[in-house]
């Protein structure tokens, strides 16, 4: 997918077909560490031109989405 994109260095932003590179995030609502790592990836993503939209859902909904891959980017973690 990457290759498809061409990065535009004057403005900075990717482009495809004109088009610019938006996409979006599933995220559990008030889950911290995934707000955490969510906004700290979406702003070094705008910095190369890249907008990442977020969106907070509850646990019930996060696990219906993901398994009809009702999604475009998530965040999964794990503890022990």
């Amino acid at each position: 997918m990457v290759s498809d994109y061409q990065v535009v260095t004057n403005p900075r932003w990717v482009k495809n077909n004109g088009k610019k590179f938006v996409f979006t995030a599933l995220q559990v609502s008030g889950n911290p560490v995934q707000e955490k790592i969510l906004s700290i990836f979406k702003e070094d993503l705008a910095r190369a031109g890249i907008d990442m939209k977020i969106v907070a859902v509850e646990w019930p909904i996060y696990v219906n989405k993901l398994e009809k891959r009702e999604f475009e980017v998530c965040s999964l973690g794990w503890s022990l």
